[in-house]
């Protein structure tokens, strides 16, 4: 995966990640953990399905699919059992063993560190292996799923070619690995810019005026929305 040159802390880094230590979402269970295995099996459950409602039932599932050996070993039916509450559990059920038996095949049983490889896994989005790339390896690149794209559409005042694909408007995509903090900085960015979409940067009514970046956005400026007074406010899911 190509890499963008390191670049100093800029103004805007330094309030989105200011932001995030007081409002981000660190309650969410998988940012607390550090396997592999473990941060693709949340990526995955995430798919189609709102953060809190994964929060809310990830622990129990963690529990009993904590390693790859435990996902190979229990049955279907016991699988979907135990996603049922997500949704769409028999889906998630087939994909999961599908996965990891092809973790278990081509890989021995360990979760790829290379965005090719990680993208060769049946089912998963360009997301996701960027996901794991970062938040499992620390590897310095750029988290972009549709919030991510949002926020920064709105900043730069680019329209997107296509509301379901990211990777369809790579002036975007590139914006968003330009715009990398250094590596030490990026797992905590990215997961700024995830919340900040989620809870802040939102599709139909942005909250524009709890924005901590909305100096530099091109959206509240031609909206012309004052931000000084309640930007400490957080919200959550």
């Amino acid at each position: 995966m190509t890499r963008s040159r390191q670049v100093p802390l800029l103004p805007v880094h330094e309030a989105l990640l200011s932001w995030y230590d007081r409002c981000g979402r660190k309650n969410l269970p998988w940012r607390r953990l550090r396997k592999p295995f473990a941060i693709l099996l949340a990526e995955v459950l995430l798919q189609r399905t709102n953060a809190g409602k994964v929060r809310n039932y990830f622990s129990q599932i963690y529990a009993v699919l904590p390693d790859l050996r435990h996902l190979l070993a229990i049955s279907q039916g016991n699988l979907q059992e135990l996603l049922k509450p997500l949704g769409l559990f028999q889906r998630r059920a087939v994909h999961l063993k599908r996965l990891a038996e092809q973790l278990q095949a081509d890989f021995g049983g360990r979760v790829p560190q290379t965005y090719e490889e990680l993208s060769s896994l049946m089912g998963l989005s360009d997301y996701i292996p960027r996901a794991v790339l970062c938040f499992a390896w620390g590897e310095r690149v750029a988290i972009v799923d549709l919030n991510v794209i949002r926020i920064y559409a709105r900043m730069f005042s680019i329209q997107p070619k296509s509301s379901e694909d990211p990777r369809r408007t790579p002036q975007l995509t590139q914006l968003a690995e330009d715009l990398l903090p250094p590596t030490r900085y990026v797992k905590k960015y990215n997961w700024a810019l995830l919340d900040l979409g989620a809870l802040i940067c939102k599709s139909r009514v942005p909250l524009c005026e709890q924005c901590p970046i909305s100096g530099y956005c091109d959206y509240n400026k031609s909206n012309g929305i004052k931000t000084e007074e309640t930007k400490d406010i957080c919200f959550q899911e």
